[in-house]
């Protein structure tokens, strides 16, 4: 970003504007769509297992509050301990279809425009898997009842549980070993009133864990919330505090700027609508340790015909998995 005058970058209500910024290349609008979290989560290998994905985490603990126990004298012999049990946690698959016939008839396609009704309609139903599939990376909750391919605790089917499910119960998904202390994920709720504590404070707790390798993090929610996160950080011009850029405007109150990205004392949170997640709450996570992992991506069938009608099925089946649980966070209940 350019700076395109001199002196201060930042007004407050007796400053006159005298600086002014190059802002074309934050005057962006991304659409939930266009940025769906299905993009912006890490891509893992192939999952090996067609019924549960299984994985080692690296869950770290909080630093010390008092002198290292490990601390030793000169020549002192070393003392053996008993290795750890490395925890492990496992996710289920889920698998997600849609199957259509498309009648031989070129009506419909005539009517609307329609070149190709069969095209078409696969692309939709392809649009239709993944829109579910990215519900679940967020919000699906993990069948702990389903220990085969074809049971479930509401029917034959096995669900798998997304982020959300990943930091609240996070006890559901330990095969091996459990979490405790700082390594288990923050889930807190916000005060009466919001403000940047009920953000940094998460921020911290995570960075004293040890759970921020990247010292970034993607924060998604509806956009309301979006709306408030950035009020925190970039208050509205006509609230007299200070505002955050005067575009060459000599009426200083006449601009409001969104910002997507946010520097804290922890790191940066990057902002992302998402029609996805719950109201009044948002989570947050390193890119690097949440991961889409597939088994069946997004397979394409064609059926059988049915009379004059071409049949095809759209299929996925994949999971997720959170590497480091003490790295993403959740706060709920967003006045």
């Amino acid at each position: 970003m350019s700076v395109i005058a001199s002196t201060n970058i930042r007004y407050t209500g007796t400053q006159a504007g005298d600086e002014k910024e190059d802002v074309l290349d934050r005057l962006t609008e991304q659409s939930p769509w266009e940025t769906p979290v299905l993009a912006l989560v890490d891509r893992a290998e192939r999952a090996t297992d067609p019924l549960a994905h299984k994985w080692p985490l690296e869950a770290y603990y909080a630093r010390p509050t008092a002198t290292p126990s490990r601390i030793v004298g000169e020549g002192t012999d070393a003392t053996y301990a008993v290795t750890e049990t490395r925890p492990v946690w496992q996710n289920r698959t889920v698998i997600l279809q849609e199957a259509r016939a498309v009648s031989g008839s070129t009506q419909a396609s005539m009517i609307h425009g329609v070149t190709n009704e069969y095209d078409h309609q696969v692309a939709v139903a392809t649009k239709l898997v993944l829109r579910d599939f990215e519900w679940l990376l967020v919000n699906g909750a993990i069948d702990v009842d389903s220990l085969g391919p074809n049971t479930g605790s509401d029917g034959n089917k096995r669900k798998m549980g997304g982020l959300k499910d990943q930091i609240v119960n996070y006890a559901n998904y330990a095969v091996v070993g459990s979490l405790t202390g700082g390594a288990i994920p923050t889930n807190a709720s916000a005060g009466t009133v919001f403000n940047n504590a009920d953000i940094e404070g998460n921020l911290e707790t995570v960075a004293d864990n040890g759970g921020n390798p990247s010292g970034s993090h993607l924060v998604i929610a509806k956009r309301n919330i979006c709306r408030k996160i950035r009020d925190i950080y970039a208050p509205f011009s006509s609230t007299f505090s200070v505002w955050r850029r005067n575009f060459g405007n000599d009426t200083q109150t006449s601009i409001d700027l969104r910002l997507h990205q946010i520097e804290t004392s922890s790191g940066i949170l990057w902002l992302h609508a998402s029609q996805d997640v719950p109201a009044n709450e948002f989570l947050a996570f390193d890119p690097s340790l949440f991961q889409y992992v597939p088994y069946r991506d997004l397979a394409y069938t064609k059926l059988a015909k049915v009379g004059d009608s071409d049949g095809f099925l759209v299929l996925m089946e994949g999971t997720c998995r959170l590497l480091q649980p003490n790295s993403a966070w959740r706060v709920h209940t967003v006045p």
